[in-house]
């Protein structure tokens, strides 16, 4: 590994150690600054790492200082009924009905009276963000619109379970997120048209095309490191070719980390990211750096999942290239019809067209590939340790091995999944119809029999391996059995 590059990751894993203090990975996190730390004092002079730590602490601490401490009860999000009751979904993740003048930024009480009104400055880009999503439910028919905004304006929340469920379990669920493929693919359209109109530097001139569209989003923090590390990309391979991408990767990394947005969220997009360098980095051929690229996603990320979600679809690979010849012209029609304020009404019916292929997908991918999804909640410790060995290799002029431990920590998970048969138990409804009970651990349950207050028809396909029992409707010959 480069010297500026070894530093930079350095400072962001120190970083992230010290905000990490207590929490379950903190070891793996003090351990991989401590490796890099060596890594340095061996290769390079350690006395070169001193004015950058001191400068990194002391950003961290100045955004530390100057970050406002949030209220639970503050206002997130605001969903609208089909009565157009509003709730609002807050920072505890309650949600509550409330008023019809609620803003993103307002605290509330448990009654839904506002009790503060938030900084309209601050949260001048989230209310936009809202008002643009209202837009996009109005002109595109309900759910492709909620895909549509989870696709171009990273929300998530107005997604319904169903088809959360569905797009999680065959393996497509990152698409619903910006992240840098979605930033990626639109500056890619525009430099490419850029390019056949003899532009110089089109992936600079592109990205700065999309600059002044980037308040559209809302700029949540996944669209602002995504087209961060997109520009920062451009740059490095039209005007300083000598930067190294895992470099400008770690500049990223440390702007993510100082301003203490590191979610898992974002720890997946470094470590997709990560994989799809290593590949660019090791492999000359560009038809076999294509084919591996969604192979490297999903290994450099396996640790993380099976951690933190533990359902893995081993045909996911594939499901993610076929479902990218609907999902690159779905995410530009729409991005189109966004910039045209819904104006244009052929945009709105294509966006239609192509979000409804693409949500069917996803059940068809899911129909046929069931029996390759497993779920196994590997350990904090196992994960942590994986993905330090990758880092050791990383740091080593072999980085391709760097695939072998997610690889080999896959095939342990497949061959050991979670797994509970022949049960027969109660869940309450509101739990066993949740999108994150049916793709995490309702995954492990296979041939039981499961009763519940109330049962969606989508429940029973995405649990298809059970006996599904609505006690509403049961007809037991004796009062026993429905009180099982």
């Amino acid at each position: 590994m480069e010297k500026h590059t070894s530093y930079v990751f350095f400072l962001s894993f120190l970083v992230i150690a010290i905000q990490n203090f207590g929490n379950p990975y903190f070891i793996f996190c003090l351990l991989a600054t401590l490796i890099l730390l060596i890594y340095y004092w061996f290769k390079f002079k350690l006395s070169e790492l001193l004015p950058g730590t001191v400068i990194a602490l002391f950003v961290f601490v100045l955004f530390k200082f100057f970050s406002p401490l949030d209220d639970l009860q503050k206002v997130v999000w605001v969903t609208e009924q089909w009565d157009d009751a509003k709730i609002a979904i807050l920072l505890n993740r309650s949600r509550i009905p409330v008023e019809s003048d609620v803003k993103i930024g307002d605290v509330v009480d448990e009654s839904g009276r506002i009790i503060k009104k938030g900084n309209p400055f601050l949260y001048l880009f989230p209310n936009l963000r809202l008002r643009i999503y209202r837009e996009l439910e109005e002109s595109i028919s309900y759910p492709v619109s909620s895909v549509a905004g989870g696709v171009t304006l990273g929300i998530r929340k107005e997604i319904p379970d169903a088809v959360k469920s569905y797009f999680l379990l065959s393996g497509l669920y990152p698409f619903l997120a910006i992240s840098g493929l979605h930033v990626g693919i639109v500056i890619g359209v525009i430099a490419f048209m850029f390019k056949l109109l003899s532009f110089k530097k089109p992936l600079t001139k592109a990205s700065l095309v999309v600059l002044p569209l980037m308040p559209l989003t809302g700029l949540p923090h996944s669209a602002v490191r995504a087209y961060l590390f997109t520009l920062f990309v451009s740059l490095g391979v039209e005007s300083f070719r000598k930067i190294s991408p895992f470099y400008l990767l770690g500049v990223v990394f440390f702007i993510t980390a100082v301003t203490g947005n590191i979610s898992i969220g974002a720890v997946l997009s470094f470590l997709a990211v990560g994989g799809i360098l290593v590949v660019i980095d090791s492999v000359r051929s560009k038809a076999l750096k294509i084919l591996l690229f969604p192979i490297a996603t999903s290994l450099f990320t396996v640790p993380v999942v099976l951690s933190g979600f533990g359902t893995f679809n081993l045909m996911s690979v594939v499901n993610s290239q076929i479902a990218g010849f609907v999902f690159v012209p779905f995410l530009i029609v729409t991005f189109l019809a966004e910039v045209t304020f819904f104006k244009v009404d052929f945009l709105n019916r294509m966006v239609e067209v192509l979000g409804s292929i693409f949500i069917q997908l996803s059940q068809e991918f899911f129909f046929f590939t069931k029996n390759f999804i497993f779920y196994s909640k590997v350990p904090t410790w196992i994960s942590g340790t994986v993905l330090i060995v990758m880092l050791l290799i990383l740091l080593s002029r072999k980085k391709l091995l760097s695939f072998l431990p997610p690889a080999f920590l896959l095939i342990y998970a497949f061959l050991f999944p979670v797994t509970v048969t022949n049960k027969t138990f109660t869940v309450d409804g509101s739990k066993l119809n949740s999108f994150w009970f049916i793709s995490t651990e309702g995954q492990s349950y296979r041939n039981c029999l499961i009763y519940s207050s109330y049962v969606f028809p989508y429940t029973k396909k995405c649990l298809y391996g059970n006996r599904l029992v609505d006690k509403r409707v049961i007809i037991a010959p004796n009062s026993k059995e429905v009180r099982k």
